[in-house]
């Protein structure tokens, strides 16, 4: 072996050795590449994080926009329910005018009339009120059933009524009003009673 082949052999083992660093440095990127990809997989990044934070809040405003909905809803279905309520309620009348039958019309209310026609029974006089003018003969036409008679104390009038029609007159000689009845037995206390006005 000559001087020259001995020098040259360093060479060729710093040759060698190159190659194996290559490789070696290529595995340990392969290596880093797998941890980086583990990692990845195993722990989300930042930013899918904030993409679930946002859902979420984006659920709870779904939430409260549903409240408010079903809130402003039941509002009206209140209100229109309360307005039909009203709408359905009866409007008052206005009150019908009392009819006065004849026997409560007030001696004002009653014509003046110097004819009568009554109705005498148990025990009653119809009609119980009536007018007439003073100093004017006045006829009574009275249908009688039982036994009754017409008396006037004031004005000096009796009459005793048969069964059936009764006429008989009289003239009031004064203005005023006066009480008219039956004296037969309890019949006055029985309501058989009325009133004459005489007017001028």
């Amino acid at each position: 072996m000559t001087a020259s082949s001995l020098e040259e052999e360093p060479e060729i083992k710093t040759q060698n050795l190159a190659p194996s660093n290559k490789f070696a440095g290529v595995a340990q990127w392969q290596s880093n590449c797998m941890v980086s990809s583990r990692s990845r997989v195993q722990f989300p990044p930042p930013a899918q994080k904030s993409v679930i934070y946002s859902n979420i809040g984006g659920m709870s405003m779904n939430k409260n926009l549903i409240i408010v909905v079903l809130l402003v809803l039941t509002a009206g279905g209140v209100y229109l329910f309360s307005q039909t309520q009203t709408s359905k309620q009866p409007v008052p009348r206005s009150p019908s005018p009392k009819i006065i039958k004849e026997e409560e019309a007030s001696p004002e209310a009653t014509l003046v009339t110097q004819t009568v026609n009554m109705v005498s029974e148990n025990f009653s006089f119809t009609p119980k009120t009536f007018t007439v003018k003073k100093g004017q003969e006045v006829t009574m036409v009275v249908q009688n059933s039982g036994v009754h008679n017409f008396i006037i104390d004031e004005l000096g009038v009796r009459q005793d009524l048969k069964e059936g029609e009764n006429i008989f007159r009289f003239t009031p000689t004064q203005a005023g009003s006066f009480e008219f009845y039956c004296g037969i037995s309890n019949h006055r206390q029985m309501g058989m009673f009325g009133t004459m006005t005489v007017v001028e």
